[in-house]
C-alpha cells in the first residue's frame, strides 16, 4: 500500500469511527485504535529504506555508530510518545497525554546527553586552538 492509499483508508476508517462513536463509543475508539496500528506498520515498513541512507551517510562523513543509535532512540521515543499521547487523547485524558510528552521530552534529553557533551568537547578544541 502506498501513502494515498493508507490516507483514504485512514479518512474512511475516522468517519466509521465517528459514526461507531455515536452508536456506541468503544467501537470508535477500537477502530481508531486499529488503524493507528496500522499506520505505524506501514511506516516502520518505510524504516529499512530510512536506516539504509543514513548507514550511507555515515559512511560518508565518517560519523560514529553510537551517534547514529542515539538519534535512532530519539526518533523512536518521539513517535511512541506523540502515539501514545493523541491515544490517551482520543479517550479523554489529556492530562495523560501531556505527562507522556514531558516524560517523553525528559528522556529525550537524558538520551541526546553524549551528543551534546561531543558537542562542546567539540567547541572546547576549536577555541582552545585559538
Amino acid at each position: 500500500m502506498n501513502f494515498f492509499g493508507l490516507a483514504v483508508v485512514t479518512v474512511l476508517s475516522a468517519l466509521m469511527a465517528v459514526y461507531f462513536k455515536s452508536i456506541k463509543s468503544e467501537y470508535g475508539l477500537f477502530i481508531s485504535l486499529a488503524i493507528c496500528t496500522m499506520s505505524i506498520g506501514f511506516g516502520i515498513s518505510k524504516l529499512q529504506y530510512f536506516v539504509d541512507m543514513i548507514e550511507t551517510i555515515r559512511m560518508y562523513i565518517g560519523l560514529d555508530v553510537a551517534y547514529i543509535e542515539i538519534i535512532f532512540k530519539i526518533i523512536g521515543i518521539s513517535y511512541v510518545a506523540e502515539f501514545s499521547a493523541d491515544v490517551c487523547k482520543d479517550c479523554g485524558y489529556s492530562s495523560m497525554a501531556n505527562q507522556i510528552h514531558v516524560v517523553g521530552k525528559l528522556t529525550v534529553l537524558c538520551i541526546s546527553m553524549p551528543i551534546i557533551l561531543a558537542l562542546l568537547e567539540t567547541i572546547n578544541n576549536i577555541l582552545g586552538e585559538m
